[in-house]
């Protein structure tokens, strides 16, 4: 019998065939575990000649949470799947690597003055849109000026609205004030799926045009999408499928059922107690990265009851996180502090006490609040995330320990985003994980934000994120980030008890594919990376 493969050369294979190590990198590291330089050598070669790409074919998706309301225009995407499609047919000036880090798309350098007021992006010369038409700048200035309007609603608008003025400096540069200093700028455009690029003046966005490695052969929101490769693109060596189809597939049975059949290569969301299951099937690869991804509560704050802290604070006693992470994610999460910045980000603040399980002082809450023998609704859908449901049902559970009555209202997929989310006291979201803190603090919970779910209103946190936008030392920088994060653990209305794994499953004929921390889906890095080993 041969011997098995030692875990650590598995581990070598594996990034020489991401291209994440050298080929020196490679010899060094296997000849360390025990392997002669010739067997390591071979074992390179044949390493690097099955990991060599195929061109062609055509990559099935069925992805989750479908809905009729999903976009291709830049300014009204609000779900993981119209960011996903973003990355396929637009790029932006940046895009986040794998060390959370901003690195040159359409942008090929940038650079500021101090104080971080004035900067000036340099653009790539000769890349073409799907429609023949060359990037210039005043393309670039076009696209982003559609998310400042007085009466924009894009969920951009509160992470581009510092941008007082815009200018063309010659065919490719162009120059950028802002109001303020703000040092994240190029993460700013990298990370926001709403900042990518058409040409200046394009308006039919039922046809998009963009600069990305897919264009749009047919669009049925909520059903299916059909993108085909664009043989001009900037990029050359990437973008290998001749197609990409996404189904979109709700329930979660009829997902593990297309791929165990072969109907699809890919499924997102797989709900984690099912893994187990899924991981005995000969042919398919379960994918678990962890992210800052999380589903959330919103208690708003805004309409009564849970405009009365202690109700906010009574639900928050009463969410057994610890009992959410085991029972609905199988282990696939790691515990949540009511606020949305990840333990794995550079800005998470550990010195925030971690809010615990406690009937006792839920009860206290609750009843302080004047809510003894009352009934709170709690609208919950599997929309907002897998799992979403059951996190409802063990919160009503454990809330009874607290003498809190809580009435668990499901409501379909379909029309959730429109119908429920934020109408009701108590509803339930979940968002795709953000790289950095001044991100996902500003679109979520900025007064202003189009996207403020929870309707929490703070004069101080504004102040402390636009300080922290600016601030350079790192101390003080700190600081301001961890008296963020502890406002909104004390009064806020996110009552968030995990940040979540993005859990796929793939079959193991699909190549390139390799989770991002960043955001779902590889971030959409796949449209590049993916290909079909048939």
């Amino acid at each position: 019998m041969a011997e098995p493969k030692r875990p650590d050369l598995s581990k070598l294979e594996s990034s020489l065939a991401r291209g994440r190590i050298t080929r020196r990198d490679f010899i060094a590291g296997a000849t360390a575990v025990g392997l002669s330089a010739g067997a390591a050598s071979a074992l390179m070669s044949s390493t690097l000649h099955a990991a060599s790409p195929k061109r062609g074919g055509r990559l099935v998706m069925g992805y989750s949470a479908g809905t009729t309301t999903e976009t291709l225009e830049q300014t009204q995407m609000t779900t993981g799947i119209d960011a996903n499609r973003s990355w396929g047919i637009y790029n932006g000036l940046a895009r986040v690597t794998r060390k959370l880090e901003a690195e040159p798309m359409l942008a090929e350098s940038w650079e500021t003055k101090p104080g971080a007021k004035w900067w000036t992006f340099k653009l790539r010369e000769g890349v073409e849109f799907h429609n023949g038409k060359t990037l210039d700048a005043e393309d670039v200035i076009d696209s982003l000026s559609r998310h400042l309007g007085e009466d924009s609603k894009s969920p951009a608008k509160p992470l581009l609205e510092d941008i007082v003025d815009m200018k063309a400096d010659g065919k490719y540069r162009v120059n950028f004030t802002l109001a303020q200093g703000n040092a994240l700028l190029p993460m700013t455009f990298a990370a926001d799926y709403h900042s990518t690029i058409h040409p200046a003046g394009w308006t039919d966005f039922q046809n998009p045009v963009g600069t990305g490695p897919y264009t749009i052969a047919s669009f049925n929101p909520g059903v299916r999408c059909l993108f085909k490769r664009f043989d001009n693109y900037w990029k050359s060596g990437v973008a290998h499928l001749d197609e990409i189809e996404q189904i979109s597939i709700n329930d979660i049975a009829s997902r593990i059922n297309a791929i165990r059949t072969g109907e699809v290569h890919f499924i997102q969301d797989v709900e984690p107690k099912l893994v187990a299951q899924l991981e005995r099937v000969e042919g398919i690869d379960i994918v678990s990265a962890p992210s800052s991804a999380f589903v959330v509560t919103d208690l708003m704050c805004d309409r009564p009851p849970t405009d009365n802290l202690d109700v906010r604070l009574a639900m928050k006693y009463a969410m057994d996180r610890e009992l959410v992470v085991k029972q609905v994610f199988a282990g696939h999460a790691v515990v949540g502090n009511d606020h949305p910045v990840a333990p794995i980000m550079a800005d998470f603040c550990a010195d925030v006490p971690q809010r615990q399980y406690d009937p006792d002082k839920a009860r206290f809450h609750w009843k302080k609040a004047g809510m003894e023998g009352q009934t709170l609704d709690f609208y919950t859908s599997n929309a907002a995330s897998v799992g979403a449901e059951d996190m409802a049902i063990i919160f009503k559970e454990s809330a009874k320990a607290a003498g809190m009555d809580i009435n668990v209202v499901r409501r379909p997929v379909d029309g959730y985003w429109s119908d429920t989310w934020m109408k009701v006291p108590v509803n339930q979201s979940g968002w795709n994980a953000r790289p950095t803190a001044d991100l996902i603090l500003t679109i979520a919970h900025k007064s202003d934000a189009p996207w403020n779910e929870i309707q929490w209103k703070n004069e101080r946190f504004d102040t402390l994120l636009l300080e922290g936008r600016v601030e350079l030392d790192p101390d003080r920088r700190r600081e301001i980030y961890c008296e963020l994060q502890r406002l909104l653990h004390e009064e806020g209305g996110a009552l968030l008890p995990a940040f979540t794994n993005y859990v796929d499953a793939k079959q193991n004929v699909l190549k390139g594919w390799d989770p991002h921390p960043a955001f779902s889906l590889q971030a959409g890095e796949y449209f590049e990376t993916a290909w079909l080993d048939v």
